[in-house]
């Protein structure tokens, strides 16, 4: 009975750390659009590798944010580099 009874003490004295970073989805958007976004981003910069890292994106970001990203990048002499350099932050940003 009595390790019952500091088990339950041990319970009661645990601290919750509510600020742990998970894969939340933040953006409210379904599958299918993040695929759609992310095959949007493998056309328009020509690079079918990056599709994972499009989907993470996709998933993390919203749209407007993917949009005035890729119109930065798109000045940049390495576009995709620079999108996804503009994205990490971002994403640092919200998550």
């Amino acid at each position: 009975m009595q390790q019952l009874k500091d088990l339950i003490k041990i319970n009661n004295n645990v601290n919750v750390n509510n600020n742990i970073k998970t894969n939340v989805n933040v953006n409210n958007v379904t599958g299918i659009q993040v695929h759609n976004t992310a095959q949007a981003l493998c056309d328009k910069f020509s690079d079918q590798n990056s599709f994972q890292y499009f989907c993470k994106v996709a998933w993390k970001l919203p749209e407007h944010i993917i949009n005035n990203n890729y119109e930065m990048a798109q000045k940049g002499h390495n576009p995709v580099k620079l999108f996804v350099y503009l994205c990490n932050l971002d994403m640092a940003k919200l998550c």
